[in-house]
């Protein structure tokens, strides 16, 4: 799964030439798919980075928490590596989902920031 994460790190440093108006294949999800299923990569990457610093990580989970994912999405392992092969070769677009992802990912760091109590006030 580090792989796609690699894959999306090394798209970004190899941007070239793209037609602006080509549209994306039938095959291939949409933009927007592809970055609400990446936001969902992420989280699943963070979490297991946790698991294993924390010991926690058992066998096949990894595999578990992507099965998820696809179905989620109601997408296949297929299509998403298919889609995330098309992203990698269109750095303008990946640039798209990237762009979306953090915009995401940041809202989602706001909400949890926001739920949390605040701790500064208690006295120890």
């Amino acid at each position: 799964m580090k792989k796609y994460l690699i894959l999306l790190g090394l798209a970004f440093g190899l941007g070239c030439g793209e037609k602006p108006d080509e549209s994306v294949p039938i095959d291939v999800l949409s933009i927007q798919e592809m970055t609400a299923i990446m936001v969902d990569v992420q989280l699943i990457e963070g979490g297991i980075v946790i698991r294993k610093y924390n010991k926690t990580q058992r066998k096949g989970q990894i595999t578990d928490y992507y099965k998820s994912l696809y179905h989620k999405h109601k997408v296949s392992k297929e299509t998403f590596e298919n889609s995330l092969k098309y992203y990698t070769d269109h750095p303008d677009k990946l640039e798209e989902i990237y762009d979306g992802m953090l915009e995401r990912l940041s809202k989602l760091e706001a909400e949890v920031q926001n739920e949390k109590p605040d701790t500064s006030s208690q006295v120890k």
